[in-house]
């Protein structure tokens, strides 16, 4: 039996969870998003999407996804930088730090999280 290339598998499952999300059916995407974690690719992005998608459905599995992202952070690389026209350039880190704070002070306020 013939096998594609892992990375085409994994393309073609990534195309399928964004087209998921881009029809706001985030719930549908995280199951292709899962299965990309199986293959022996950078999965940095993924753990984010994960995070992103589950923040409909599950905050506190949101929160654990993007604890998760933020592991994968190189400590050496600038946070927030100035592309060469001037404009800020966030990047998803940035936006997963933001989201984690967010999602805790909700899960605070909802009384499913201690105080930290």
């Amino acid at each position: 039996m013939i096998f594609p290339a892992d990375e085409l598998v994994v393309r073609v499952y990534r195309e399928l969870a964004d087209l998921h999300v881009a029809f706001s059916k985030p719930k549908d995407a995280i199951p292709y998003y899962l299965k990309i974690l199986d293959y022996n690719t950078d999965k940095r992005l993924v753990l984010y999407k994960l995070g992103s998608c589950f923040e409909y459905i599950d905050k506190e599995k949101a929160l654990e996804w993007y604890t998760e992202f933020m592991k994968t952070r190189d400590p050496d690389v600038k946070s927030v930088s100035v592309n060469s026209e001037g404009f800020m350039v966030v990047s998803y880190y940035d936006l997963a730090e933001r989201k984690i704070k967010e999602l805790r002070e909700e899960l605070f306020f909802e009384g499913k999280m201690e105080e930290e």
